[in-house]
């Protein structure tokens, strides 16, 4: 992976961490919905996990990985990722 991808995609994999981090700290915090919060939360908490998780095998990534190709073919123009957001 070229070092301005990889700084890319570092950066919107820490950026989707914050983001994870703050909504459990909200579902943590929101009253009258036990139940529903809970729910979210673990999920978020489990979110959290896998792109902590993927942070850092991405940093420890070389350019011939095969789990790093396929994750770079996911934001490819028309690939993967783009037909399931339209959706």
């Amino acid at each position: 992976m070229d070092p301005v991808t990889a700084v890319g995609l570092r950066a919107s994999i820490v950026q989707l961490i914050d983001s994870t981090t703050k909504a459990i700290k909200y579902l943590n915090n929101v009253n009258n919905a036990p139940k529903d919060r809970a729910r979210l939360a673990r999920e978020a908490t489990s979110l959290l996990a896998l792109l902590t998780d993927l942070r850092h095998r991405l940093e420890e990534a070389s350019s011939t990985d095969q789990w790093l190709t396929g994750i770079r073919s996911l934001g490819v123009k028309g690939g993967h990722w783009s037909s399931l957001t339209k959706q």
